[in-house]
């Protein structure tokens, strides 16, 4: 059964699951059906089978507040979605362990320039494991291919909804996107703040295809205690 399908129902039932740039995120925006990676928040998992169903490692805890914001202007009748809040209870410590300043991380730099398509990264110390995710100056997540002399070969960049490659331009060399040598990396994003968010509603029992986009925004605001669980997590729409 299809959400909109859903929501004709006159009793509905939904999953609503919440993906963060970097944390969690479609692995192909636009084919669903290929499922999720990372580390998703849901509010339900009311047939217990959403791992398997996304693909995806999910954590419980979120709980919508005011909900989505919306308005349409009645002379252009342009509909426009506003702000979303919620909570996000670190029931298991994940966000916690992973996603604050004070998690600790193995930090390093690149050892050579990586150009926007290079899926060879090398760094220099060598020090991480196959499989492991860096921030590339904070920026652009990349999951580690295999390492062989001393280069991590086929490398998944732009990981996990990230932004692939520098944001700085250099005309005089025609370069984009490019990072140079020497440029820092670390195992712990340090900030989060206007990382892209997506909310997606889910029919239990239905494949990640069916999944569909209810609101896309911008996080602004993490307000963490200092144990126990993630405080409010606020966003912004930003269909753009």
């Amino acid at each position: 059964m299809t959400v909109a399908s859903q929501l004709a129902q006159r009793n509905q039932r939904f999953d609503y699951i919440l993906c963060i740039e970097g944390a969690g995120w479609p692995v192909d925006w636009f084919d669903l059906s290929q499922g999720f990676a990372g580390d998703l928040f849901v509010n339900n998992d009311l047939n217990g089978d959403l791992a398997s169903l996304l693909g995806a490692t999910i954590h419980h805890g979120m709980e919508p507040q005011s909900g989505v914001s919306e308005e349409i202007d009645p002379v252009t009748l342009v509909w426009t979605l506003s702000s979303m809040s919620f909570e996000i209870k670190d029931v298991d410590g994940w966000w916690l362990a992973n996603h604050t300043p004070r998690a600790s991380g193995i930090d390093d730099t690149l050892a050579a320039d990586l150009d926007f398509a290079d899926v060879a990264v090398d760094l220099t110390t060598a020090a991480h494991s196959d499989g492991t995710a860096i921030w590339i100056a904070n920026r652009e997540l990349v999951l580690l291919g295999g390492l062989a002399a001393g280069v991590y070969a086929t490398s998944t960049r732009g990981y996990l909804g990230t932004r692939q490659g520098s944001v700085v331009r250099d005309p005089a060399a025609n370069t984009h996107g490019h990072w140079s040598s020497g440029t820092s990396t670390t195992t712990n994003a340090r900030w989060w703040n206007g990382r892209k968010m997506a909310l997606f509603a889910h029919v239990p029992g239905e494949a990640a295809a069916n999944c569909e986009l209810r609101w896309f925004g911008k996080l602004r605001g993490v307000a963490e205690p200092t144990t126990g669980e993630v405080g409010s997590l606020s966003g912004v729409g930003d269909f753009m």
